[in-house]
């Protein structure tokens, strides 16, 4: 027996206006950062040292630089960087210090510069749920 109309709960549609009519400087960190996404995991599953954990290395690396690099472009409504800015600083000091380890062999620095960037990175994600956010109102939010 189906309840009457009143006490049913509501479906909730996902909304894309927000992604339609977002900036292109969002449009590309969006972009960006799904990539640097779905390349997380794999490399993560992956055999270390391999010739494609080097590839999907050197592609995850090069998406969170246009992620992090990317976030500087978009600013508050009065024009100004937000705290989640630092974490994309933090973010590129961290690749950098990867980058630096692996060239030097260090693999235990490499690890955890590298993963350090991937916790910045599922960090950043989930705070893009928030209601304020675009995929947050993209969800109803």
């Amino acid at each position: 027996m189906q309840r009457p109309a009143a006490e049913r709960k509501e479906r909730t549609d996902v909304n894309f206006e927000p992604l339609l009519t977002a900036p292109p400087a969002i449009l590309f960190h969006l972009a960006a950062a799904t990539t640097a996404l779905v390349i997380l995991p794999i490399q993560i599953l992956s055999s270390k040292g391999t010739v494609g954990h080097v590839w999907r290395g050197r592609a995850w690396v090069a998406a969170m630089v246009l992620t992090a690099a990317g976030s500087f472009w978009i600013r508050g409504t009065d024009g100004s960087l937000s705290w989640i800015h630092g974490l994309s600083a933090y973010t590129l000091v961290s690749l950098f210090f990867g980058l630096v380890a692996i060239r030097r062999g260090n693999l235990s620095s490499h690890r955890g510069w590298m993963t350090g960037a991937g916790i910045g990175l599922v960090i950043a994600f989930a705070f893009t749920f928030l209601p304020s956010r675009i995929l947050g109102q993209l969800l109803g939010g």
